[in-house]
């Protein structure tokens, strides 16, 4: 454990900041974590601000972001709140987007209020973008083929 180690005895890059890692090498809730989850269970999570996360996070629920997220996230339904911001990978089926979005996403239904500032790659099937809201991607809009 690290807090047991006397500090000289402790990893030197423990305290570097780690990497994000690939999001192609990362695990992707599949079929099997659905079925394993009743949809009694299925219940919203929230990450608060001043919160980061870093890697992947996979939910069967829908999820809401206030906080920062570095890496993969997969959903059917996200929020992110204007304190919010995820850099990485982003599929759901629907999102809602009032903080930063940089990297990829990949969803049925986009949704940007007007605070909402998303850089990258956008591919969906809608779009809805309130007045203020800043998109500076590639976008495809339409349906999948």
């Amino acid at each position: 454990m690290l807090f047991s180690k006397p500090k000289s005895d402790r990893d030197e890059t423990a305290s570097a900041a780690p990497e994000i890692p690939n999001p192609a090498a990362l695990p992707v809730l599949d079929d099997a974590v659905r079925r394993k989850t009743r949809p009694e269970d299925i219940r919203p999570s929230v990450l608060g601000p001043g919160v980061l996360v870093r890697g992947y996070i996979g939910s069967p629920g829908p999820l809401h972001f206030q906080g920062d997220i570095e890496g993969t996230v997969e959903a059917p339904q996200v929020s992110l709140g204007a304190e919010g911001s995820i850099r990485g990978r982003l599929m759901c089926d629907r999102v809602t987007v009032d903080g930063y979005l940089e990297g990829e996403l990949d969803c049925r239904e986009l949704s940007a209020g007007s605070t909402a500032r998303v850089d990258g790659h956008v591919r969906c099937e809608n779009l809805v973008l309130a007045l203020g809201a800043v998109i500076n991607a590639e976008v495809k809009v339409g349906p999948r083929g």
